[in-house]
């Protein structure tokens, strides 16, 4: 398959494949794909989240909320981390935003939703200046 071809059908074909992982209780992660236009080959990366996972006290919650959770539980004191700010609002740039999760891979991984709806990420340090900093106005 061409770039160009697999472009044409790409943005339809992962509102099905979305449709298709909703029906059995995921939510799409990542979609993305490589094209080997010389082999004909389009290599697909999916990573799906269960919407329906739940922690060891049986309470709904995501895979990135859980890993966020798992993740001050491991590290502690030692964590910029408090687990009583997932879920949370922050003010930053006359929005609000709610930590929501943590990914698993890189340097920006605090994931962040704005008050329409959009995910973000942001970097540890960050979502830290922010939770301190609303924590000493509220003193």
């Amino acid at each position: 398959m061409k770039l160009a071809a697999y472009r044409q059908i790409a943005d339809p074909m992962n509102v099905e494949l979305k449709a298709v992982f909703a029906k059995y209780g995921f939510d799409t992660r990542r979609l993305s794909a490589k094209i080997d236009e010389s082999l004909g080959i389009v290599r697909m990366t999916l990573e799906l989240g269960d919407v329906n996972h739940t922690n060891e006290s049986g309470e709904k919650v995501s895979p990135d909320a859980a890993y966020y959770l798992e993740h001050c539980k491991l590290w502690g004191s030692s964590s910029e981390l408090k687990p009583e700010w997932l879920n949370e609002t922050f003010r930053m740039g006359g929005r609000t935003y709610t930590l929501t999760g943590m990914k698993r891979a890189g340097k920006k991984t605090m994931l962040i939703t704005r008050d329409d709806g959009k995910v973000f990420v942001m970097d540890v340090e960050s979502i830290a200046l922010h939770f301190n900093a609303k924590a000493r106005a509220a003193a």
